[in-house]
């Protein structure tokens, strides 16, 4: 593999499939130049890469632990329906990466989705960054898409316009997939930390102890038919809107988590529905102002962090019984394991 100045890669516009380049003794400017379908496995040992075009996966992807790519100005990684193995695989100690070259936006990570059934295909990413995209990490489906799963663990997207997206390409009927997200936090994006505008017959999310932080819009925007929300043991605050909930035939299950300080509402629902119908917010943390207002009107009210069946009647309700005011001692607002005990202790 050849070695030569960075910018003279730049200015010639031509640069070789992981070829490595180097500009002297800086390390600030020694990268691993990447185009086109990338090799099964990215090193540690050839790292920090640096994408100067739009770049694929084969039949397998795996990323090392202490890898960075960073990403010049409307390139992306995209992860092809054929791929059968796609690992991000950074550990506490030793993240991968995935940023913005300084130049301006990326378009982020695209997990793109396939049709039929066979053959099974994983999408793993633990302990990654991703950060100054247009979406951090894009989760596309497409028509008669099954046998795919998705686990995101100890992901962090920060600093984008959203922070994750579900999407579809095209029809998305037949399509019945699954995302779990674990330890993971969506932080300081400009509009949201995790948007889905998921149009396919069956989509399932499970959030279990993430963070929904800071966002310029909302924390969560739940835009999906069939769609099944689970969220726990999560906090929501700082956004603009905690949640939006709008897909009426989508099951909410948002229980056991901190939803507070968020700045117009907590929760939104500009659901349509036919017959009255009620998501699940139950058994969760609010600020101290709307737990008093919860606790002098009852638990099916008008409370104004919540945006709902009360100020629209054709919209759906949110059920917000089993409130509590939170626990003390919440470091930086979050729980530690022994203090979430103490809250559950507290909503018995």
């Amino acid at each position: 593999m050849r070695r030569f100045p960075y910018s003279a890669v730049v200015l010639a516009l031509a640069v070789s499939i992981a070829s490595p380049v180097s500009a002297g003794d800086d390390p600030m400017f020694q990268f691993t130049f990447l185009a086109g379908t990338l090799p099964d496995t990215l090193y540690a040992a050839d790292s920090p890469f640096m994408a100067l075009s739009t770049i694929n996966s084969g039949d397998t992807l795996v990323i090392e632990a202490g890898v960075e790519i960073q990403f010049t100005t409307g390139t992306s990684l995209i992860v092809n329906s054929g791929t059968e193995l796609f690992s991000s695989e950074g550990t506490s100690s030793n993240l991968v990466e995935l940023k913005d070259a300084g130049q301006g936006q990326w378009g982020g990570v695209l997990l793109r989705g396939s049709s039929g059934a066979a053959p099974f295909k994983i999408r793993e990413i633990e302990y990654t960054t991703a950060t100054g995209a247009s979406s951090g990490i894009t989760i596309e489906s497409q028509q008669n898409m099954v046998n795919t799963t998705y686990a995101l663990r100890n992901f962090e997207s920060f600093g984008n316009t959203h922070g994750l997206t579900l999407s579809t390409s095209g029809s998305a009927v037949g399509s019945h997939i699954a995302v779990e997200f674990t330890d993971c936090t969506f932080s300081n994006n400009t509009d949201h930390g995790v948007k889905a505008d998921f149009g396919g017959n069956y989509l399932s999310t499970r959030y279990d102890n993430c963070y929904f932080e800071n966002n310029g819009d909302c924390g969560l925007f739940m835009n999906s038919t069939c769609t099944t929300w689970e969220v726990s043991n999560s906090v929501v605050s700082g956004n603009d809107i905690g949640f939006r909930v709008l897909a009426a035939d989508s099951v909410v299950v948002v229980n056991w988590n901190v939803i507070q300080n968020n700045v117009t509402y907590d929760v939104e629902t500009t659901t349509n529905v036919s017959t009255f119908t009620s998501h699940n917010f139950n058994f969760n943390s609010w600020s101290s102002g709307t737990t008093a207002e919860m606790l002098s009107l009852g638990t099916f009210a008008d409370i104004t962090s919540i945006y709902d069946w009360w100020e629209n009647s054709s919209y759906s309700v949110i059920d917000y019984s089993g409130y509590s005011g939170g626990p003390t001692g919440v470091a930086e607002g979050r729980f530690e394991e022994s203090t979430w005990t103490d809250v559950k202790e507290m909503f018995r």
